[in-house]
């Protein structure tokens, strides 16, 4: 009896098995890609059978296209909301804009300042304390994904049609 090599056969993310497609597929090698799964493609060697400009990407937000592009899935199998989820990827993932995520970033120091910092100040000497350059500092000094990201601490960058989105994994 011939032994399999396991680490040869695992499921995860993987090139679409359909020989003209450049997806992500999630499964053994070989497996399918949604597309291709739901346009009825075959690994036999026969033309893909998803066509390109049917992909809908005109009408998908700027955000979905980011994550999707970032996690490397398909738009359609992402979620929005408050906070983006993939189906075929785990996680919660906040996407901003840059502008948005200065002001994010700005409410999530504001909130560590009146919890964490301004409270063990003596009364007398809060009018010493220099809020505005405190927070400054704090993103010069770990950036945003320290401040944003309560999953890793990590942003990630993807720029999608000239625009710059930045994403936040959660949780």
């Amino acid at each position: 009896m011939q032994k399999t090599n396991p680490l040869v056969e695992t499921n995860g993310y993987t090139s679409c098995g359909c020989p003209s497609c450049f997806e992500i597929a999630i499964g053994a090698p070989g497996a399918l890609c949604h597309a291709c799964t739901d346009a009825g493609c075959d690994c036999e060697g026969s033309e893909c059978q998803v066509e390109a400009e049917d992909d809908g990407e005109a009408d998908v937000d700027l955000k979905v296209l980011a994550l999707s592009k970032h996690l490397g899935v398909h738009h359609s199998t992402i979620s929005e909301g408050c906070w983006f989820t993939s189906t075929d990827a785990p996680g919660e993932f906040m996407v901003l804009t840059d502008d948005e995520r200065k002001s994010a970033a700005d409410e999530a120091l504001d909130s560590y300042l009146d919890e964490c910092v301004l409270n063990t100040i003596p009364e007398s000497l809060r009018c010493y304390f220099d809020a505005a350059a405190w927070k400054r500092d704090a993103i010069l000094s770990d950036g945003y994904g320290h401040t944003l990201s309560s999953y890793d601490g990590e942003e990630h960058e993807v720029r999608v049609e000239g625009e710059f989105v930045f994403i936040y994994r959660t949780n």
